[in-house]
């Protein structure tokens, strides 16, 4: 009678999946469920330890060089961050419309611009001039940035109030960044595969 109990407990027990071998008493088990934990964790700690050491292309850090899309991931950086101080207490919202709306506007055409200048492929000689036409205007857009933020600076700079100032910081030298991001991208606009 006691057999069908026991036949019923070690069916059970190897149903479940990681649970230790059936039969075995409970401390014996308990201590081969964390042993097989343990292991399991330190062989994921050295999974990532060397995950991290390793790049992803197997290209030495020393030896990358920056994405030729990077001036896209730095303007919507940039874009990002615009939207974060303008949404801050940084400008007041009183100012929001003097201000903000003008700054928001020119960090999207920034992005846009940029879009719209990968949308020409540079087989002909037109679409080489199109191409760095709009980069030329995401160059002048983060100009037009850096205005409107001396421009908010000075008005409250002449009010006796500088405590916002450190908010532009970031912008600022993401701003400088793109700039030259956008200018080499636009240096290096070729004609390629002239019909």
């Amino acid at each position: 009678l006691r057999l069908q109990p026991r036949l019923r407990q070690l069916q059970r027990c190897h149903e479940r999946l990681g649970s230790p071998a059936c039969g075995l008493p409970p401390r014996v088990a308990k201590r081969t469920v964390q042993d097989t934990n343990q292991a399991h964790a330190s062989r994921v700690r050295l999974f990532m330890s060397r995950e991290r050491s390793i790049a992803l292309s197997g290209v030495p850090e020393r030896l990358r060089n920056l994405s030729e899309r990077e001036f896209y991931n730095t303007a919507i950086e940039l874009r990002v961050e615009v939207l974060g101080i303008i949404t801050s207490s940084a400008i007041p919202k009183s100012q929001r419309f003097t201000f903000a709306v003008p700054m928001a506007e020119t960090a999207r055409s920034v992005v846009y611009n940029i879009v719209k200048s990968e949308a020409f492929y540079p087989n002909t000689a037109e679409n080489v001039a199109a191409r760095k036409r709009y980069l030329t205007l995401a160059v002048a857009d983060c100009e037009r940035l850096y205005q409107d933020a001396q421009a908010y600076l000075e008005v409250y700079r002449r009010k006796g109030d500088t405590q916002h100032a450190g908010a532009f910081e970031r912008m600022a030298g993401l701003v400088d960044s793109e700039i030259k991001l956008l200018k080499g991208a636009r240096k290096g606009v070729q004609l390629i595969g002239a019909r």
